[in-house]
């Protein structure tokens, strides 16, 4: 259990839901036979439990694999797992479309009141409800924590079982005593209509919950209309299980089918809109293979966290070229093997043990510049710079960085870091949008402050302030009340001679 939750987290429920299943058995069966049979087992997956659960407690994350981190961090709990657990619970109902979990629920109540005779149902039962309830309960304990919205990707191992439980409910003729299906369909339509309109259908949960992505569409309708269409459907679907004749439930079989293909090929047609937004957000107008395109290797690449998570990975997956990965200490890991590097004094990139790294070309943000030549580039995004393909004057050095620029070259407060830096100076050209003036500060003194009218000019020369020999940066702080724009941004270092 322990290497299967290394891969993913949700295993770690199997040892308990073994031991709540074996209980379940006993009490749909009214015999506590199997308990007998297997209670050295059962004794050793107790303490297994118990082990994990002090693992967890105590810290141990090594027990968890990739989902380590978990057992040693904590971002603060904006809701209680009670909340989770309702919304967890309203997601199984939206992806199963009700019925299914309904018809599974009725049968396993019906095997706690009355019992089950038929030992294979009686097992399939115990271990669905144990599986699906646990289930909830541990995602449930983890989005307290961990997430922002209702996950379905982590509950979607209990739609499998819960479509044989509607199999199985439809081969037996569809029971559904009164007193057993109405409090479930009320219970059922109530966790749907406590869904929360901002923790559902969201563009950055989207992977996350692809059936639920229509939702996203009544949130956007507003409070009322969000409530009122999930007690539509809920009451939609509790009216199925109420009312519906015996002869029709293979037609209700049939419609859940048909349910799942519309919803399938809604969230296909999601997925491919949404994936050409984060196309556009990664590569802007740029074609994917762009560094390939060049005809050069081996490039490095280095992330500095200016860009989408998604763009190292794929601009990657998709050049070949590219066979070393870096990014600025600080950066958060991808799921990638890239070496943590910082900036020297003089602008060499160092790994952690001191020594350069270089390479004949390298891919970086267009807020970067080398000392060497650019090859090509990629244009900016909405939201992020683009990037630079440079050809790298051994050895491998920084010439400026820039901080605060938006894509298309605005800012308010804006830096420009030089390496090394002796004398020369940093051309600008600049457009006033909001009229207001710009405080131009060099190396922490003030330098001049530009008097910059809307729709005005000014284009001139910052100097660094520094003589020659010295091997540290610069710093430029451009400072401003309102929104200037920018075409040039530039160090230029003194002619020699």
């Amino acid at each position: 259990v322990s290497a299967t939750a290394a891969v993913r987290l949700q295993a770690l429920i199997l040892l308990p839901a073994l031991l709540v299943a074996v209980g379940l058995y006993a009490w749909f069966g009214r015999s506590t036979t199997i308990v007998r049979r297997i209670a050295p087992l059962l004794a050793l997956v107790g303490l297994a439990t118990a082990a994990l659960l002090i693992a967890y407690a105590s810290g141990r994350s090594d027990l968890l694999g990739a989902y380590g981190e978990l057992a040693q961090t904590s971002r603060g709990a904006s809701t209680g797992v009670l909340a989770q657990f309702t919304w967890h619970t309203g997601a199984i109902v939206v992806m199963t479309l009700g019925l299914p979990l309904l018809a599974t629920a009725t049968l396993a109540a019906l095997a706690a009141v009355r019992g089950e005779a038929d030992p294979a149902v009686r097992a399939f039962l115990a271990a669905t409800t144990a599986y699906v309830v646990l289930l909830v309960g541990q995602v449930s304990v983890f989005a307290v924590e961990y997430l922002d919205h209702v996950s379905e990707r982590y509950v979607v191992t209990a739609v499998p079982p819960l479509l044989l439980g509607l199999c199985l409910w439809t081969a037996r003729g569809g029971p559904r005593p009164a007193a057993v299906v109405v409090p479930l369909a009320v219970a059922m339509t109530a966790v749907l209509v406590t869904l929360p309109r901002s923790r559902v259908g969201t563009v950055s949960s989207a992977h996350d919950a692809l059936t639920l992505l229509p939702l996203g569409d009544l949130a956007d309708q507003g409070e009322v209309a969000f409530r009122g269409a999930l007690l539509a459907l809920g009451l939609v679907f509790s009216g199925v299980l109420i009312v519906l004749p015996r002869r029709q439930l293979a037609a209700a079989a049939a419609a859940v089918a048909l349910g799942f293909v519309a919803v399938s090929v809604q969230a296909a047609r999601e997925i491919d809109r949404l994936s050409a937004v984060e196309r556009s957000n990664d590569f802007g107008a740029a074609d994917r293979r762009w560094v390939d395109h060049t005809g050069v290797a081996p490039v490095l690449h280095l992330d500095t966290g200016e860009q989408p998570s998604t763009a190292a990975p794929r601009t990657v997956f998709w050049n070949h070229s590219i066979r070393r990965l870096l990014r600025l200490e600080g950066v958060p890991a991808q799921a990638l093997p890239q070496e943590p590097v910082s900036i020297r004094l003089d602008g060499a990139l160092v790994d952690v043990s001191g020594r350069e790294v270089s390479a004949p070309y390298m891919v970086l943000p267009a807020t970067m510049a080398l000392d060497g030549g650019r090859v090509a580039s990629s244009p900016p995004t909405d939201i992020a710079p683009g990037s630079g393909l440079w050809r790298v004057d051994d050895p491998l050095r920084l010439i400026s960085r820039t901080e605060g620029f938006t894509p298309v070259g605005d800012f308010g407060r804006a830096k420009v870091v030089v390496y090394p830096c002796g004398p020369g100076a940093l051309e600008l050209t600049l457009l006033g949008k909001d009229g207001f003036p710009v405080r131009v500060t060099v190396n922490g003194f003030p330098w001049q402050t530009l008097e910059l009218e809307a729709g005005g000019l000014w284009s001139g020369a910052v100097p660094s302030l520094r003589p020659a020999g010295q091997v540290i940066p610069c710093l430029f702080e451009l400072e401003s009340e309102g929104l200037v724009g920018s075409t040039r941004v530039e160090w230029v270092p003194r002619a020699s001679g």
